[in-house]
């Protein structure tokens, strides 16, 4: 089943709001990037329908140093964004997730529950656990 990683511009700006050099979305490989929703909302949300398909939750995305790789110049950085994402995303170890216990989270992962389009600037409608 493929996976589809889910992150909110909203995530982003409040990660960069406490790091000392802004990054970009690419840094997280994302698949569907939703905007309008509060700062880690997407934590919280079990379903979603975008444009005629839909998702279900499978976990949250434990984040890699890959995440610190440059995209410009493909070296391997020294310590961001996990360094600051490890201050206030790591999970706590009573959560489902927390096999990714020295890895912070960013983003969350979907599976596909029924086929259809998506389009930029679609409507997501959530499911809120």
């Amino acid at each position: 089943m493929t996976q589809f990683h889910v992150n909110s511009i909203s995530s982003l700006d409040e990660l960069n709001h406490r790091m000392e050099e802004p990054l970009g979305l690419q840094q997280f490989r994302g698949n569907i990037t939703v905007t309008g929703s509060n700062a880690f909302a997407e934590d919280h949300w079990t379903m979603l329908k975008i444009g005629s398909a839909s998702f279900y939750r499978t976990h949250d995305c434990g984040r890699c140093p890959i995440t610190m790789i440059d995209r410009e110049n493909g070296k391997l950085g020294q310590a961001e964004p996990l360094r600051t994402l490890r201050k206030f995303r790591m999970l706590d170890k009573s959560h489902p997730d927390s096999k990714f216990q020295k890895s912070p989270v960013f983003g969350v992962n979907f599976n596909l529950l029924t086929k259809g389009n998506i389009e930029v600037g679609d409507t997501v409608y959530a499911v809120l656990q």
